[in-house]
């Protein structure tokens, strides 16, 4: 069944005919589809960047995770206890049976600053029942607070990875846009690809239909003793060659769609049959003559590249602060005070809580690693991993002028090129028009009017390509830039 698949596909392209898959009365939708169109579909359409869309949303969530650290956190505690065991009376030094019940309750308030300080308040019930004193009920309602001295002191390091999370997701979002950059570029050179390609199966048909009727203008006078027929096979080949033109021409045509509808839609069976019609011509292209520093210089401000190894030295030194901060013995200040009421009753307890009855208490808490290797190796790891991501946007930052200096040349060049090959089509086609006056006095052979023909068809082409080969060159440029998305009006947030 595949093989019979591929087989009408191969017939549909020689043919150029719709009618091979689908008969006479089914058509194949047409898209009359201009540049623009083009990059607007993919930007809506493409599932590779709607998932690549989604990615700055995903970083979002670490950078809340992180922020949440710092957010008020309730906790309650209920606990219940029954106790049953014999005990020894001093008094008349004899046993009786001792029965308890024990209600506790917990409610408090815990948060985190970013100065290192952590505060809880708590209120706290306990009621204990025995059946040999009377009921006793305890409220407390206390605040501590402790506060980092060494290890988790000040803004600077308890902030640090919320700040990490913001870096990731400005850098998940330059990401998005050097992934949008590279799609628009790609969709942008397919498109005139495909002009490209339609317009030289254009000058193949165009081509085979002039060799054809060379052909049978030889036929003729071998028939009527004008030539001789050794003037057959060299036309014969040149019909043979423009067919065989023609064929690799649809081929690449049909590729080139294929890899344009698969940027621009996607990619249901409907998709893939349409046929697709270019509106947007070549014409003549004309550019501003920017310098190269000016391209240099938006490149140093645009590239999303550039931008997000800016970000990760950020990041970097963030890592630093915050390994170099976990080397710091851990020492804490602790503050911690309370008042209770007691009473036969939860209402007389919380009524006696202003009273003389109150706890406090004030201290340190040291701890220290005896040999802390764990946290000198992350310190070590991250200054290293600093250095290298600082290296590397040097390197970046060479290899992106490099890109846009010889990407600048091939424009020039391509500019240059236009202005030459227009010329040499003029004259080939005037030597092909001679060799075909000479043939026609028999001053000229089958052979030499077929050589003519192909110069004259290839500075065609050539025309054709540099005319496409200047637009693509430009797009390349301003993709290397980082300025295509600015200059389509293209904006992503």
């Amino acid at each position: 069944m595949l093989s019979r698949i591929k087989f009408v596909v191969g017939l549909l392209i020689l043919t150029g005919s719709s009618s091979a898959i689908f008969g006479s009365d089914q058509k194949v939708p047409v898209l009359n589809l201009s540049i623009e169109q083009a990059v607007l579909m993919a930007l809506e359409s493409n599932l590779s960047l709607k998932i690549q869309r989604l990615q700055p949303q995903i970083t979002l969530t670490f950078e809340e995770l992180e922020a949440a650290r710092f957010d008020t956190t309730v906790s309650a505690d209920i606990n219940t206890s029954r106790e049953s065991r014999l005990q020894l009376s001093q008094a008349t030094s004899s046993q009786f049976e001792l029965e308890t019940d024990n209600h506790a309750s917990t409610l408090s308030i815990d948060r985190q600053f970013s100065t290192g300080t952590a505060i809880t308040g708590e209120i706290s019930n306990v009621k204990n029942s025995s059946n040999r004193t009377p009921d006793q009920q305890a409220v407390r309602v206390g605040l501590t607070l402790t506060q980092a001295l060494l290890r988790g002191l000040g803004p600077e390091v308890n902030m640090a990875a919320i700040q990490q999370a913001r870096l990731d997701t400005k850098i998940s979002r330059y990401e998005l846009q050097g992934f949008a950059e590279s799609l628009v570029g790609d969709v942008e050179q397919r498109y005139w690809d495909l002009v490209l390609a339609l317009q030289q199966q254009q000058i193949f048909k165009q081509a085979l239909a002039v060799a054809e009727q060379q052909r049978d203008i030889v036929l003729k006078r071998i028939e009527v003793g004008l030539l001789a027929e050794t003037e057959l096979p060299a036309a014969e080949a040149e019909v043979a060659q423009r067919r065989q033109d023609l064929v690799g021409a649809r081929f690449q045509k049909e590729r080139l769609r294929l890899q344009l509808i698969g940027f621009i839609t996607t990619g249901s069976e409907q998709d893939w049959l349409t046929k697709i019609v270019p509106v947007s011509s070549v014409g003549e292209s004309a550019y501003d003559a920017e310098s190269i520093e000016e391209h240099l210089a938006l490149a140093q401000q645009l590239r999303a590249e550039l931008k997000e190894a800016e970000l990760r030295i950020s990041r970097g030194d963030l890592e630093v602060l915050q390994t170099r901060n976990a080397l710091l013995p851990k020492l804490d200040f602790f503050l911690k005070f309370g008042k209770s009421g007691y009473a036969d009753s939860f209402s007389n307890a919380s009524s006696n809580i202003d009273g003389d009855s109150y706890d406090a208490a004030l201290g340190l808490n040291f701890e220290m690693p005896i040999t802390d290797r764990a946290a000198r190796s992350a310190q070590n790891r991250a200054q290293v991993s600093l250095e290298q991501t600082r290296i590397s946007l040097k390197n970046l930052l060479h290899i992106v002028q490099l890109d846009v200096r010889v990407a600048f040349s091939e424009l020039q060049l391509a500019q240059q090129k236009i202005k030459t090959v227009s010329v040499t089509r003029k004259l080939y086609q005037e030597a092909l028009r001679a060799e075909n006056e000479k043939f026609k006095v028999g001053r000229s052979t089958t052979a030499d009017v077929a050589l003519a023909q192909r110069g004259a068809l290839q500075a065609q082409l050539d025309e054709t390509d540099a005319r496409v080969q200047l637009k693509k060159a430009a797009i390349r440029l301003y993709q290397l830039e980082g300025s295509l998305l600015k200059r389509r009006g293209v904006g992503l947030f």
